[in-house]
Order: C-alpha cells, then structure tokens, then sequence
C-alpha cells in the first residue's frame, strides 16, 4: 500500500493510479474490536490507522491497533458526552455542548484530565473541530432566530481559547430556508438555519470560507487576511453543505469534489493543477504516514 502511494505521488499515471486502487482491495491481515459498548461512546481512528480513542461517559481510552493493546486511561466525559461536537481525527481536546443557567454554552474538555477548560458562549448555531484537533470553529446567530441578525464565524485555539480570526458571515434569514446564498446548518437545539461553511487546512493555516452562490474565500489564519483568489470557484449552497472542499496535508492545494470528479488547485498561484474526471465522486481523503502519540501519563 505504501509502496502504491509512494508511487502515485511521484507520478500521476494511470498505472500508479492503478495500483493504489489495487492496493486498496488487498485482504485485511488483522481486525481489532474496542470492548467498550456504554451507550454514547465515540471512537476515532487516528490518520495513520494505529491508535484508536474510544470516548465514552466512563472513562476515555486509547488502543494501539496494531498490538491489541490498551495505551492510555483517562476519565471519561459524564453525560456530556451525549452533547460532544464529534473531532474528526485523534485530539487531546473535546468540545461539548453543556447547560448552565438556562442556556447552552461549548465548553472545552481536557481528555487527559476530563476537567473542563475554555468556554464559549459564540455557538449558537453549531461548532465544528479542524481535521488536526487543534482549533474549533464556532458559529453563532443572534438569540431570537426569527428574527434576521447578524451571523458571525469564529476560529480559536482549543488549548488556549484565543481567537484566531473572526469572519462575518452576512444576515441570518429566517429559519427552516434553504437560501441559494447560504447553506444549512443545524444548530445545537437541532433546528435548521442558514449559515456559511469553514473548512481548515490539516496544518490550520488557511481557511475556505464557503457561501453558495459565491467565489470560495481563502483566508491566512496566522496573518488574519483574506487572500487574493480571483480564480477561486463558484459553489453552490449544497456543495457548502456538504463540505466538498478539501486540503492536502501541507495546506498547499486545494481540491473541489462535484459531480464531474475532482479539481486541484495551487493556493499561492492558483494553477489548475490536476483534474480527474470521475462520476459520482463522494469523498477524498490525503494519506498520512504520521504517527498519533497518546498521552505520555497514563491513568490505570
């Protein structure tokens, strides 16, 4: 498999294409089975397949794959893990939607120590987590969502809580409107609103800001600008919505899945790099070979 990928990143060819496909369908030579089954627990699997983090209400737990063997005993989340913003890969912070006096607050969960760090109170409508786990985007509408207001887009740091950037994202409609200039969203009381889609770069450093019916906005996170991107697509809101924007690993390209196959562009110069021509494409994901460590004092 990694021989195949070495390949095809070397040279794009249909024979190196080819043989990553082929690789893909070898017979698997292990499977490995997490034991916890409390109700609610989640589980990730790092980018690199060999450590999985199984986060219930219990206790938090990390695997190593490969050896069968538990790593890592941390305390789980309580009831909150009902109400966790799912990361998409193996992080050391959790996000998780908690009650205080009445209303719903994103508080940041330490998985090392269960202990609750950063609050936000910006997250009205939903928050996501980055593809590293190092930064949670937040966005927030205005109390009364029947009446339109203005919608904003917050990127923070998940250790510290410091803000990052902060984006406008236009007026807020009225609920329960597919609006051709913004996708849905839903939001923490699960009901439908309006609102324009982030996608972060593994190494988040760059930001696509995504609004159906606009030029995708490509923003410097450490640089707080928007870069110039006159070459940018045009997406439409259920491309924003269903988050058909990707990076590579190094934040370098960018790629655009739709119904013809996948695009990739230079973020610096904007070339068309590649286009592959694939009906029905629905998902792509960028190999990694770097390794998930887990926590370096573990609770037994």
């Amino acid at each position: 498999m990694r021989l195949a990928l070495a390949s095809w990143r070397a040279a794009d060819l249909p024979e190196t294409r080819s043989a990553v496909a082929g690789a893909a369908a070898q017979r698997e030579l292990d499977t490995f089975t997490d034991p916890e089954n409390g109700a609610g627990t989640l589980r990730h699997l790092s980018a690199d397949g060999r450590t999985l983090v199984s986060v219930g209400a219990r206790e938090v737990t990390w695997w190593d794959v490969t050896k069968h063997r538990r790593t890592a005993r941390m305390p789980g989340l309580g009831r909150s893990v009902f109400d966790a913003v799912t990361p998409r890969g193996v992080g050391r912070w959790y996000p998780v939607f908690e009650n205080k006096a009445g209303s719903r607050r994103l508080v940041i969960r330490d998985l090392r120590t269960g202990r609750p760090g950063t609050v936000i109170d910006e997250a009205r409508a939903g928050a996501e987590v980055s593809p590293s786990g190092r930064t949670v985007v937040t966005y927030d509408r205005p109390p009364n969502l029947e009446l339109p207001g203005p919608l904003t887009i917050s990127l923070r740091d998940m250790a510290s809580g410091r803000l990052l950037l902060r984006l406008p994202g236009g007026t807020a409609p009225s609920p329960f409107t597919d609006s051709a200039s913004v996708p849905m969203r839903y939001d923490q009381d699960d009901r439908i609103v309006v609102m324009p889609d982030i996608t972060l770069s593994p190494d988040d450093r760059i930001a696509a800001l995504c609004v159906g019916g606009r030029r995708v906005e490509l923003w410097d996170v450490p640089a707080r600008r928007r870069l110039d991107t006159p070459w940018a697509p045009v997406l439409t809101a259920r491309q924003c919505v269903e988050e058909r924007i990707d990076f590579t690993a190094d934040g370098r390209l960018f790629s655009l899945r739709d119904a013809e196959g996948l695009r990739t562009w230079e973020v610096t110069s904007g070339r068309l790099l590649r286009r592959i021509e694939v009906d029905g494409l629905e998902e792509v994901r960028t190999a990694t070979t770097e390794p998930c460590s887990p926590p370096r004092t573990p609770r037994t």
